[in-house]
């Protein structure tokens, strides 16, 4: 019996361009930068049997952005096509790097029998308009539904630090974060799914806290495994997650690992535990803040676990943490054995 050999699986990778574009892409795919100092940058390269030209610009308008919207921007777009072409277009709003946005699908090729989808972004801050386009390359009939599974999974998302930002807003004005199972999303290569105990949701946001064993953890890893990464992860709007704050221990028996996030009177908090402690689950907790300057503050130390006997009576152990009530306040030079480091 002959077998349909099965297709490996792709493999993404991250990059920044310049400050204009926080990138997700296919790691075999062609990238040309060139322009990225106008705010251009074009990528081409197979996905799912098709092959496909990505373009990211920063477009020019003949009048001043001030003088009209996003709105008014598509519309201008459309007016050109005849209504057979235009009743066939499917848009939808979002929001992209706190910029209105809307997704446009179907938008009729210069040849028959294709088409591209688009996202235009309108201003944010200093930033200008922006317009990504995606577009089949190989002649072959548009495949609509892939094209626009490529566009959710990958391409544009905030860099780190404006998504620091958006955290930060996003908490102030009481967006709720909430627990959720394991989304199934694509891990980076070097982070094992066993690593990650606990998982969140802020609006379109998903956040990962990625850990390491210690005495008080027991992670289901392969043996020998050696993880090379403590922190936080993140994925918007189901794009493969990536690195977003790392944890680094002073000395490699520290084993400061990252327990548990939650919102409170308008501030985002983590607590940070070691396994520096007298066993049985406890350790040194650091109480770390996200601050309007967008760094991760340690603003408080306890000793944690002291008072944490049963999951029937003090429930969740990791989320626990959260109760500062019933964890002790010790010496802030107790919470001195490592690093928060955000990534860029």
């Amino acid at each position: 019996m002959a077998l349909t050999p099965t297709a490996p699986p792709i493999s993404w990778i991250h990059k920044q361009f310049a400050d204009a574009w926080s990138l997700e892409y296919p790691a075999t795919w062609d990238v040309n930068a060139a322009g990225v100092h106008e705010g251009a940058v074009e990528m081409r390269g197979d996905y799912n049997g098709h092959r496909y030209v990505v373009a990211f610009v920063y477009p020019i308008f003949e009048q001043a952005v001030d003088t009209f919207s996003l709105e008014a921007w598509i519309a201008q777009e459309l007016a050109t096509l005849p209504a057979d072409q235009r009743n066939a277009i499917t848009i939808s709003d979002l929001t992209i790097a706190d910029a209105p946005a809307k997704k446009v699908l179907n938008f009729p090729g210069t040849t028959p029998d294709t088409a591209s989808q688009r996202l235009y972004i309108w201003r944010s801050g200093a930033r200008n308009p922006r317009l990504v386009t995606i577009r089949a390359a190989d002649n072959q009939p548009a495949d609509t539904l892939q094209m626009a599974q490529l566009f959710d999974t990958s391409m544009v998302h905030l860099d780190n630090p404006a998504l620091t930002s958006q955290l930060y807003q996003q908490v102030k004005d009481g967006t709720p974060i909430v627990e959720i199972a394991d989304p199934k999303i694509r891990l980076p290569d070097d982070i094992h799914p066993g690593q990650i105990k606990k998982y969140f949701q802020m609006g379109t946001l998903s956040i990962g806290l990625v850990l390491q064993p210690s005495m008080n953890i027991i992670l289901d890893l392969p043996n020998q495994y050696v993880p090379s990464f403590t922190g936080l992860i993140v994925s918007q709007a189901g794009t493969p997650w990536r690195k977003y704050l790392e944890i680094r221990d002073t000395e490699r028996t520290d084993k400061n690992n990252p327990y548990y996030l939650w919102a409170q009177d308008g501030q985002l908090y983590l607590s940070i535990v070691d396994q520096e402690g007298a066993g049985s689950g406890e350790g040194n907790m650091k109480l770390v803040r996200l601050a309007a300057t967008g760094n991760w503050e340690v603003v408080d130390c306890y000793y944690f676990g002291a008072s944490y006997s049963d999951p029937q009576r003090d429930g969740d152990y990791f989320g626990f943490s959260q109760h500062l009530d019933r964890q002790e306040k010790e010496s802030a030079s107790l919470c001195q054995n490592g690093d928060i480091v955000p990534l860029p």
